[in-house]
């Protein structure tokens, strides 16, 4: 059996290291404002997730935490403030995938530290 969807509960506080990695068949995800962290290679080689969304909440996103999500078309933060991130945060990200942020935050995040590295794929939502 394949795991395709996942819904997290907002009892959930974090997400371990490595918590869905490998997930091929994980296409569908929501995370809960329960959850401040995105942890190393959490989201890492799941090669069928296409579009996520990434709550007010977090904070922070850790190294590989979308590694290899060749087929991510779409990412979108709620945050206003950039979470913090690593260099190989979305190792190996898609050329034509859109991060999209709020519209109010769009300079934050086009010059933000690592973020700037992404600025041609930065939108408002």
């Amino acid at each position: 059996m394949s795991l395709s969807s996942v819904s997290i509960p907002e009892s959930v506080t974090s997400i371990g290291i490595r918590g869905f990695s490998s997930c091929n068949s994980l296409s569908s995800v929501v995370i809960p404002e329960s959850i401040t962290r995105i942890d190393d290679s959490v989201f890492s080689s799941c090669f069928s997730l296409s579009s996520i969304v990434i709550p007010n909440s977090i904070t922070s996103m850790g190294v590989y935490a979308f590694n290899d999500c060749l087929s991510m078309a779409e990412y979108h933060l709620k945050s206003t403030l950039p979470p913090m991130i690593s260099s190989k945060t979305f190792n190996s990200i898609p050329s034509d995938c859109t991060i999209y942020v709020p519209r109010e935050s769009l300079a934050a995040y086009q010059s933000a530290s690592v973020w700037s590295d992404y600025a041609s794929q930065i939108a408002e939502e």
